[in-house]
Formats: structure tokens, C-alpha cells, sequence
């Protein structure tokens, strides 16, 4: 990795043990416990762990230089004598400026992929439809903030001859600059949904925030992916000259048609592109799939992969790990889909549980939507109603706001059950549940309805 003159010009100071002495470096890393010989290691301080602790370990296991910050430095400057450091104010702000320079070296196609819910599906089909005929370099699993994004770009070599490169958002302006990191020359956002509006208040807000991906290719006259069935994004999009439409209404240069669901909701949907029709049926649960498949079958055209790949691709295409992921156990189905939650997410869910054919129970497991700010009461009452005229015959709720919806439901629904921990609700699962039962499982990251998933499927 060729980066030592970016390192040399980087703002602070790099100290020298011996002036003569040949570095090399093997790649970037921020975690000790996946750090390898050569690698930079940044000591990034978090919420919950400081990097800079970790400062030593890194030099043991063969780090090459270190980024530190000016004050750690300054205490530890005596120790640091006997290693190559590069001292600067802030370790986070040089990960992504030393991302943005590499970055610069390469001259293949960059794709943001951002949107208030489905953008790692999305992403991880675009990569899929893509790959039949590019190598694709894409974000692993969510990294998708202002420390995901440049360890992502800093996975970049010559072989690569495309990157789909997802961002994510909960607060104003870092869309914007996450794109002044990555600097894409292609955009797109799945959708604006209520997503963390303890930050954006309400759903204009998200669409300020993710719309600001938008902004940048306007600005800088890039290409937009363009979902024209979401009013919010094609309001933003008003003065994007250069565009692919797509969606399931209206005159679209990609246009979708939802054909049905199967007995366990995998949708069939029909996609046309310049007269040629072209049908495919998913193996990921839930109408919504579709909006994220429509998307990659898009961005597949715009470069030059045929329908039949595309279609091959995504029919191929598996559930990404607990977002609508399918597991089957002692007869038992389970939805698992509880890598996060919204309001939108959450009745997207719901509707997918119903359409699904059983002869036994339909049983949502259902936890806490977080930063829904003063919106979480009603958002969470909002699916209780929901799911109290449904044809679900079991829910579970945990957590403090998800016992909201439960009020709701309880004066409807005959088995609607509220718990205080997942061990009490994961033992009344084990006795209640049965062959033949599907069981959704889904709440936000914080509640841990992994904890349920991987009780009930062991």
C-alpha cells in the first residue's frame, strides 16, 4: 500500500526513530485484535473504548506507525522515541483524510448507496447483480459512517473496477461529508422513512439529511439512481440533470410491476428496461423486497449487465444476515430481522408475517424502535394498532416503549403478552411454540433480539 506520501502531508507530525530506516505498510487498521504486521493502526477514541489504550499492543503485534493524538502524545512522547507515530489533533479527522487521498488514486466508479431503510440489502444486491461482470469492492456489513467509509475505501487495490460504498446518517451534514470523503460519482437513496427522529423530529428532516446526498451530485453534477415512487426524493432531485429513474408508478426508465407473494411471501415482480420485460422471483420475504431489488436491477443496467444476469443474480440473492433472514429450526420458521428498527421497518415486517402461509401460529416478537424522540409513544401505539387488526395470533413485547403497542393490542388481541427480560420471554417461547409456527423476531440494536434468535434456533 503506496501511501507514505499522503502520511508525509497529512497535517501533524511524524517522529522518526531512525532516519534511515525502510517502512512498510500493509494496510489500516483501528481494532488490535485484527491488526497485522505493516498495518497503520489509528487509535481512534470512542464512546466506550480509546484506541490510544491500545497504543502498545498494536507496536507489539508489528504496526508500522501509529496515529495518536497530540495530547497522548505529549504524555507519552518519552515512550514513543523507539517508534515510528504520527501525532495529530484529532485521529478520526486523518483516518478520513488519509481515506480521501487514497481514494483519489483510483479511477473506477463509486456508488453511495443511502436511504432511510433496506440500504445494506440494496447495496449487498447491487454488488451481486454487478458482480458477473465487475470485481466489486463493497461495504462490509453497515460500516457505514465516518470511520466505515474509510476503512472501506482503504480496502481498495488495482484489481478492483467498482466500489458500491454504503452511508448512513442520524444527524444533519454527515451525508455531506462523507461524500466530500468518498466523492461518488453515482447516488442513491432506497427511500425516507421515520427513521432517528430523536435527531431529525420528523420525516422532513430525514429527508433534509439523507436528501443531502442529493445536493452533492446537483452540485457536482454526478449521477442519481433515482427512486421517483418516494415523493420525498424526487422532490429533492428536482435539479438533478443527470438521472436513471426507476420505480413501480409513472413514466420510469426502470420500471417494476409487483406480480404476488408465495405461501411464504417471497415476491415475484416483473422489471422492464427499453421495451425488454424481464421476470424475477425473490428468495428474500416481504413486498418491500422488491423496492430494493428494482433499485440493483437498475443501477445493473446502467452498466451494461444484461437481464438475464441480472435476473440470475437476483434470484440467487439470500436474506443478508438479520435483516429478513430466514432460519428454519425443529419445524419452527424464523423471521430474523432484528438489526434494527423503525416505524416503517416495523409495519414492512408486520405485513410480511401475515402474508405468510401457515398452519400454525403467526407470533411476533416484538422490542423497543429506538431515537424516535418525542415520536416514540405514538410511533409504537402505531403498531400496536396494526397489529391488533391482524391476523397474528401471538405478541410478544420487551422493552419500555415497544409496552405501548402492547396497551394497545391487549384490549383487542386475546394473546398480546408483555415481558421485562428476554430470558422470561425466551422461556415462554420454548413452551408456546410450535412445529409449523412462524415466529418474526425484530427490535432495535439495543434491545438484543439477537439474544432470542439465537435461543430459539439452537
Amino acid at each position: 500500500m503506496d501511501i507514505f506520501r499522503e502520511i508525509l502531508e497529512l497535517e501533524g507530525r511524524l517522529c522518526f526513530p531512525m532516519p534511515h530506516f525502510k517502512i512498510f505498510i500493509t494496510g489500516v487498521s483501528i481494532d488490535t485484535r485484527t491488526i497485522k504486521e505493516g498495518n497503520l493502526y489509528f487509535a481512534i477514541k470512542g464512546e466506550n473504548f480509546d484506541g490510544h489504550d491500545f497504543v502498545w499492543e498494536a507496536y507489539e503485534k508489528g504496526a508500522s506507525i501509529c496515529f495518536v493524538n497530540e495530547d497522548w502524545h505529549e504524555k507519552n512522547n518519552e515512550n514513543l522515541k523507539h517508534y515510528f507515530s504520527k501525532c495529530v489533533k484529532d485521529t478520526t479527522v486523518a483516518l478520513a483524510n488519509l481515506s480521501k487521498d487514497y481514494r483519489k488514486k483510483f479511477g473506477i466508479p463509486f456508488i453511495a448507496v443511502g436511504g432511510s431503510n433496506g440500504k445494506t440489502t440494496t447495496k449487498e444486491m447491487i454488488a451481486a447483480v454487478l458482480s458477473p461482470k465487475y470485481k466489486v469492492l463493497k461495504t462490509e456489513g453497515n460500516l457505514n459512517n465516518h470511520i466505515g467509509v474509510p476503512l472501506t475505501l482503504f480496502r481498495l487495490d488495482d484489481t478492483f473496477q467498482i466500489a458500491v460504498i454504503e452511508i448512513g446518517t442520524n444527524h444533519f451534514h454527515e451525508l455531506t461529508y462523507l461524500c466530500s470523503i468518498l466523492e461518488p460519482d453515482y447516488g442513491m437513496l432506497t427511500n425516507i422513512g421515520r427513521e432517528h427522529l430523536e435527531f431529525f423530529k420528523d420525516i422532513n428532516g430525514v429527508a433534509e439529511a439523507e436528501g443531502e446526498l442529493i445536493h452533492y451530485l446537483i452540485k457536482n453534477h454526478k449521477k442519481g439512481i433515482l427512486n421517483t415512487d418516494d415523493k420525498h426524493i424526487f422532490h429533492s432531485a428536482k435539479g438533478l440533470r443527470h438521472r436513471l429513474s426507476y420505480g413501480f408508478h409513472g413514466n420510469v426508465a426502470v420500471k417494476g410491476e409487483f406480480l404476488g407473494l408465495d405461501r411464504l411471501a417471497m415476491p415475484t415482480f416483473s422489471v422492464t428496461f427499453k421495451k425488454n420485460t424481464t421476470k424475477i422471483k425473490l428468495k428474500v420475504p416481504g413486498e418491500h423486497s422488491i423496492h430494493n431489488a428494482l433499485a440493483a436491477a437498475a443501477i445493473g443496467f446502467e452498466f451494461g449487465v444484461s437481464a438475464k444476469q441480472i435476473k440470475i443474480a437476483l434470484e440467487s440473492f439470500l436474506s443478508y444476515n438479520k435483516r429478513m433472514e430466514v432460519l428454519k429450526t425443529n419445524g419452527i420458521t424464523i423471521i430474523n430481522d432484528c438489526y434494527n428498527a423503525n416505524p416503517d421497518s416495523m409495519i414492512a415486517a408486520i405485513k410480511t408475517l401475515e402474508h405468510i402461509k401457515t398452519k400454525g401460529n403467526r407470533i411476533a416478537v416484538l422490542g423497543d424502535m429506538a431515537e424516535l424522540g418525542n415520536t416514540s409513544k405514538i410511533g409504537h401505539q402505531e403498531v400496536g394498532k396494526i397489529i391488533s387488526v391482524s391476523n397474528i395470533n401471538y405478541f410478544l413485547s420487551i422493552g419500555k416503549d415497544m409496552k405501548h403497542a402492547h396497551e394497545i393490542a391487549d384490549t383487542i388481541m386475546e394473546n398480546a403478552i408483555h415481558f421485562e427480560s428476554n430470558k422470561v420471554l425466551i422461556e415462554f417461547l420454548r413452551f408456546a411454540a410450535e412445529a409449523g409456527d412462524i415466529l418474526l423476531i425484530k427490535g432495535s440494536r439495543s434491545m438484543r433480539m439477537e439474544e432470542i434468535v439465537a435461543a430459539m434456533n439452537s
